[in-house]
């Protein structure tokens, strides 16, 4: 279901998927293009653009440059104008590559899709269905396309909006009769449509691994809202939520369920047969495989809550029809779903983060290859399968593929370089060189990141993880530089703020206001500047320091119990360390349980007179004073401390290892975490409770003076590791709840 949004080096490719990993081929070439920058994003999930409106000029006087309006009245951006497109071999490449990534072995089963001029000129199975039944598969062989569901989504929505039957600048809570928005700036079918709703990214609700389990839509999107993290309108950040949300105020507007309006609306006027948003799919549909150990081997079978988002089956003979809905006047053998109109405003640009890159339409992703310019979308099943539509408006072209098999993001990949290469063909610019510094040079450089992220639950890490990341910076010739995953491209300004590649045909665009830039546009993607303190270098290292600190622990307080045992030490061995009165002290206070000082003597000192002093200095009432004389005898002792801080990381220890196994484990873990993970979580906050007890035990002796020195060097070590560590599962939101 997810999408990977990718159009770089002028070429349609996945970037960022939402729920499967896309790799990069510009690595090959150790350049840095849109596909390498967005590429890095890993899996997991897909990014979008939307809203609607002009670009204001980057650099604007006087605070932040304003990106294209959302609330403004949708309307068309006027495209690049189209450049010389050859047709006569696109569906030869297409065919052929398609037939050789299959007997190769790569992929189990694959279909395809070429239309062109309003006609189909390819519809086509590859492979077999499944590796154990040896069914061929063909043109209407249902594949799962995962997020080339939502286009059809949008389809519908686009035809209310015809109707007048829905504003798409109208605040969606209008619209909703089961699922309340939460509080906040409106957000409106136009922001749904381009990502621009400002919601940040959440697995909960996405995938379970029985379809019996999923709840009900409208309830997913009751209980499963994703925090609002930024103003609606202002940047694109991909959103399965988004097309759920939009998909039930269809429902809500038609009054009736969306998988029905869409059969009626859609896939029956187009002729669409087999396709179905249907969970499991539908019998003699392919099965899905995965590839991650070489060999294509069974990968679970997925379903997703957010069912609008990434659910559909269809066959390339019904992807066929659907693109030729969406070429031409949108007709099909006398059916439509649009009238040309409504196609023509679908595909209008609603959202650009500047007005030199490439931006949204209604649902689609655009990009340009040359003069030309294209509208895509994809989708994948985290593990098995992967789809890629592409569309070419001016020249009535489109192109479906899709693949039963994780690789086909890279499948997909060669076959649409090959369709764009022999449509548009190539041409190498000569290089660019820059005049000087770029204006602004200091404020450009920094690292930026992907804005897909779930800020707020236990998937931060994860996410950010697979978020791109770019750092920028200006050489001595006054290139602009930027660099990710060991890519390097260097780049030209063009104008204030927006840079050209200096020898190839991308650009990408700054914003931010006169005082600071904090974006970087690439593509229809937005990366927003990051702090040092972000870094996942400076939390690698922490994270390190803290396992040395752990391990002193775990390693350093057994040795010596163990050394202890083998001497046949009683305790009394003395070591060079000395307390504050300048004595000697054992170097085994507290291991083995006898301190220095007895327990009786603690508990006499914290009970001699008619009050006592608490650590920080306040008298406590002879009434309270045995218990609470017999709580601080308990905790001043250094056994105490140690024994908390081992238990502390222990604790820490077992959720490490239990969530990772889960994670390798269960696939579903991170979008429906069952209860033994929802309880693993309250070990953090365990560990972090025991470390706050063995620093007071450890605070209380040592002013009590019963420490070595050697010992409390080794006890701060151990327990700032610790304490390091609760600290950086505090951060990454792996405390208490998944949120």
């Amino acid at each position: 279901m997810s999408d990977d949004q990718n159009a770089v080096h002028g070429r349609v490719e996945p970037i960022e998927s939402h729920d499967g990993a896309t790799d990069d081929d510009g690595s090959r070439s150790g350049r840095l293009t849109r596909r390498r920058v967005l590429a890095t994003s890993g899996a997991l999930l897909v990014a979008g653009v939307g809203g609607a409106g002009p670009a204001a000029a980057a650099g604007s006087s006087g605070g932040r440059v304003q990106p294209p309006s959302a609330s403004a009245s949708p309307g068309p951006i006027d495209p690049r104008p189209p450049g010389d497109v050859s047709l006569e071999s696109v569906e030869a490449v297409v065919d052929e590559r398609m037939a050789d990534v299959v007997e190769n072995g790569d992929v189990v089963g694959a279909n395809a899709a070429v239309v062109r001029g309003g006609e189909p000129v390819l519809t086509a199975g590859y492979g077999d269905t499944s590796l154990t039944d040896g069914e061929a598969v063909d043109a209407d062989t249902p594949f799962r396309v995962g997020s080339l569901s939502k286009p059809l989504v949008w389809t519908a929505a686009m035809g209310l909006i015809e109707a007048g039957e829905i504003d798409p600048e109208e605040d969606v809570r209008t619209y909703l009769d089961a699922v309340p928005v939460a509080d906040g700036e409106p957000i409106t079918m136009a922001h749904l449509a381009t990502h621009t709703a400002g919601f940040e990214e959440r697995n909960q609700g996405l995938w379970v691994s029985d379809p019996n389990e999923a709840r009900p839509l409208a309830t997913v999107l009751q209980e499963e809202q994703p925090a609002r993290v930024r103003p609606p309108g202002e940047l694109a950040s991909y959103s399965n939520y988004g097309t759920a949300l939009a998909g039930q105020v269809v429902a809500d507007v038609a009054a009736r369920p969306l998988d029905e309006y869409v059969e009626e609306q859609v896939f029956e006027p187009l002729g669409m047969e087999t396709a179905a948003f249907e969970q499991p799919p539908p019998d003699g549909s392919a099965a899905g495989y995965t590839a991650a150990l070489g060999t294509p081997s069974p990968a679970p079978g997925l379903a997703l809550e957010l069912w609008p988002a990434g659910s559909l089956c269809a066959s390339a003979t019904d992807m066929s029809r659907f693109m030729r809905s969406q070429l031409g006047d949108g007709s099909v053998d006398g059916g439509r779903a649009l009238t040309a109109d409504g196609l023509a405003r679908m595909q209008e640009r609603w959202f650009a983060h500047h007005p030199a890159v490439d931006g949204i339409g209604f649902g689609w992703f655009e990009d340009t290859r040359g003069d030309v310019r294209t509208l895509w979308h994809n989708g994948s099943i985290p593990g098995s399968f992967y789809s890629h539509l592409l569309l070419l408006p001016e020249a009535d072209v489109g192109v479906f593929l899709a693949y039963n098999t994780d690789v086909g993001a890279s499948a997909a990949r060669d076959v649409l370089d090959g369709v764009l290469s022999e449509a548009v063909g190539s041409t190498e610019p000569s290089e660019r060189r820059p005049s000087g510094r770029p204006e602004r040079a200091g404020a450009l450089e920094g690292t930026y990141r992907g804005l897909r992220i779930a800020e707020t639950t236990h998937s931060k890490l994860f996410t950010t993880l697979q978020a791109a990341e770019l750092s920028v910076s200006v050489d001595d010739e006054g290139y602009l530089v930027t660099q990710a995953g060991g890519g390097r491209t260097r780049w030209v300004e063009r104008e204030p703020l927006v840079f050209d590649q200096a020898d190839g045909t991308e650009t990408l665009a700054f914003g931010g206001s006169d005082d600071e830039i904090t974006d970087l546009y690439v593509g229809w993607q937005a990366l927003r500047r990051r702090s040092r303190f972000e870094s996942l270098g400076l939390h690698g290292a922490l994270a390190a320091g803290s396992a040395v600190g752990m391990l002193a622990g775990v390693v350093g307080y057994p040795a010596l119990a163990g050394w202890r045992s083998l001497r046949g030490s009683d305790g009394d061995e003395a070591d060079d360390g000395s307390n504050e009165d300048g004595g000697e002290r054992s170097d085994e206070d507290g291991m083995d349980g006898s301190d220095v000082d007895t327990a009786d003597a603690r508990a006499q000192k914290y009970s001699d007179g008619g009050e006592s002093p608490t650590p920080t200095g306040e008298r406590v009432n002879a009434g309270d004073e045995s218990r609470l004389g017999a709580l601080l005898a308990m905790l001043d002792s250094p056994g105490v401390a140690r024994s908390t801080i081992g238990g502390s990381i222990v604790a820490i220890l077992a959720f490490l290892v239990g969530g990772t196994a889960g994670i390798v484990v269960d696939p579903t873990l991170l979008s429906d975490p069952p209860g033994w993970y929802r309880a693993l979580l309250l070990l953090p906050v365990i560990a972090s409770l025991g470390t706050a007890v063995s620093l007071a035990s450890a605070t209380l002796a040592w002013r009590s003076g019963t420490w070595s020195r050697r010992s409390l060097l080794h006890y701060g070590v151990v327990a700032a590791g610790t304490a390091l560590a609760c600290w950086l599962l505090y951060y990454w939101n792996l405390f208490g709840t998944p949120g």
